[in-house]
């Protein structure tokens, strides 16, 4: 038999945390090309010389030389993550340091393609916390009001520390855990399963006529049915750890979750609708959040702070991720009551001149995260402002020996007139933007996300204005290499007759 198979004996490792990047990489990644190795280079450039402009704010680790080569290897996916998941994860019972982190940033890369994410790198603080949900095993189970169960005991552990360490960001983790009577009834359904399962695979050895192995079959798919359908029924509970007291102490909710849906969107949809995991956060909101506690770091905060709390400390709304942080600050920004009711928002601090880069306020704009951008006071923010218009007011009037009227038109044109002459001061024309157009490129296999999206986030705002006339058109082209069908024809043609297209129609080339 050796010599037939001729198996040779080989020792074996574990991927070192350098091995998988490039074993992720391969995996979940097309192979960079041309412009993309020089696009990461960039990028791996940008952190290091961030880590090294910015030495008190990150690990000793962040600054040494070898750290860039490292954004490199991980590229797209930064290196902290990697060690997150390779050091402090593998320690839990059961997770496969390869194949858990593949099974793991498949889903998170998948999550944060559909949301469209434009960041950089994939980093700890991007991953989506409705997707990482922590599924306890089937060995800490829950029972209903019971404080020291084995789920309980295992999801405080685990909110503590993560291997031999403190855990920083604890109000990213929510917990699944199993019924303990349901978890009886699973156990069952999965033994009868097995057993029949068995029959079936041994139906030849155990000489089955047609009629057994019939039933065989029949029972393996009622239990692997069963089984199937007891699963939702047995990962009932959810723990969600909170600190309504900021210098209180860790209070649990339970929630019983009902249906059959998937775990984690089921657990994601109850979290949303228990205002739990916020998916969306107005200004005003983030402004009593920031002041509650307060957050205020001085006049200011940091969004990269801000982000930082929302995911490290259990008093403070638990998010779904940053675009929700930075959505609030785009809406506060936005509001004419911004005094009152929000906050301004600034691109940097000029700590020698003692003012705000970038400050704005009351109106739409782009809000960006990265180590400079910051949420002001609006007291604050409004004194810079209010000194900034009266300083352009100071150097920016016209000076005139009086109006002359130009008859031919019949209106009074104003001119400007020697130094010495006795002048009037004119402010300038105000400016009068009275159009907008766009234009955008759609992904077909997104097209309903991303339509909503601009709906929400362009076309909403230029449809409240007062008096606006809106239009939007969509712009359908296809080109068909194979030609189309005569049904495909009827199809389209009846679905765009219904929808009342304005012009549509097949062209031969």
């Amino acid at each position: 038999m050796k010599n037939a198979i001729g198996r040779v004996e080989a020792s074996w490792r574990p991927a070192s945390p350098d091995e998988g990047f490039e074993i992720v990489r391969r995996r979940l990644f097309q192979p960079l090309t041309g412009e993309q190795f020089v696009a990461r280079d960039a990028v791996a450039r940008a952190f290091s010389e961030l880590y090294g402009s910015q030495q008190q704010e990150f690990p000793l680790e962040c600054r040494e030389a070898d750290y860039e080569r490292r954004v490199k290897l991980a590229y797209p996916i930064h290196p902290e993550l990697f060690d997150r998941l390779y050091n402090d994860w593998s320690t839990l019972e059961k997770f496969q340091r390869t194949r858990g982190v593949l099974r793991l940033m498949a889903a998170v890369i998948h999550a944060l393609w559909e949301r469209n994410d434009a960041n950089l790198l994939i980093m700890p603080a991007t991953v989506p916390v409705d997707e990482p949900i922590v599924h306890l095993g089937s060995e800490h189970p829950h029972s209903a009001r019971e404080e020291t169960s084995p789920a309980r005991k295992e999801a405080a552990s685990i909110l503590e520390s993560r291997g031999t360490s403190p855990r920083n960001y604890k109000n990213t983790l929510v917990f699944l855990a199993a019924d303990t009577i349901r978890l009886r009834e699973l156990e069952q359904a999965v033994r009868q399963y097995l057993a029949w399962s068995s029959i079936w695979d041994d139906r030849t050895t155990l000489n089955l006529d047609p009629f057994q192995s019939r039933q065989a079959e029949t029972k393996r798919q009622n239990t692997d049915e069963t089984v199937d359908a007891r699963i939702p029924e047995t990962y009932q509970w959810l723990l969600v750890p909170g600190q309504p007291d900021p210098k209180g102490g860790i209070q649990w909710t339970e929630i019983r979750l009902q249906g059959q849906e998937p775990l984690a969107p089921r657990a994601g949809k109850k979290l949303k609708n228990e205002e739990l995991l916020m998916v969306q956060l107005g200004g005003t909101r983030l402004r009593h959040e920031i002041d509650k506690i307060p957050l205020w770091r001085g006049d200011h905060v940091g969004i990269q702070q801000l982000c930082e709390d929302m995911a490290r400390y259990l008093y403070l709304p638990r998010v779904r991720d940053e675009d929700v942080i930075l959505a609030a600050v785009r809406d506060g920004l936005e509001r004419l009551t911004w005094q009152n009711e929000t906050f301004a928002y600034a691109e940097g601090w000029d700590e020698p001149r003692g003012r705000y880069q970038g400050l704005r306020a009351g109106q739409p704009g782009r809000v960006v995260l990265d180590a400079e951008s910051l949420v002001v006071q609006s007291e604050i923010a409004a004194a810079q402002i209010e000194a900034d218009r009266q300083a352009a007011t100071a150097t920016s009037p016209r000076t005139v020996s009086g109006p002359e009227t130009d008859s031919a038109a019949g209106s009074a044109r104003t001119r400007t007139g020697s130094a010495s002459g006795t002048g009037t001061t004119v402010a300038p024309p105000v400016r009068q933007l009275r159009r907008f157009h766009g234009c955008v490129k759609l992904d077909p296999v997104r097209l309903g996300r991303d339509a909503a999206r601009i709906a929400e986030e362009v076309v909403q705002h230029l449809s409240g204005i007062v008096g606006a006339d809106v239009q939007v058109t969509l712009d359908v082209q296809v080109e068909l290499p194979q030609g189309a069908s005569d049904k495909l024809v009827r199809d389209v043609t009846e679905n765009c007759r219904t929808l009342r297209f304005d012009e549509f129609g097949f062209e031969e080339t």
